[in-house]
């Protein structure tokens, strides 16, 4: 797995997200670009997980 694949991935989530959010804009776009890290990947999804629960 090449990591062009990884951010394509990355981007295809957040921008579905995006279309469901879009008052979270600002917030996919940090993550976004710090979807390189898979700590960070997973801090975002419990972050998603998080917050859907709320709603």
């Amino acid at each position: 797995m090449d990591l062009t694949f990884i951010q394509q991935n990355c981007y295809k989530h957040h921008q579905k997200k995006h279309t469901m959010r879009k008052s979270y804009e600002v917030l996919i776009t940090v993550e976004v670009s710090l979807c390189n890290g898979e700590k960070v990947l997973t801090d975002s999804f419990s972050k998603v997980i998080s917050d859907s629960q709320v709603k």
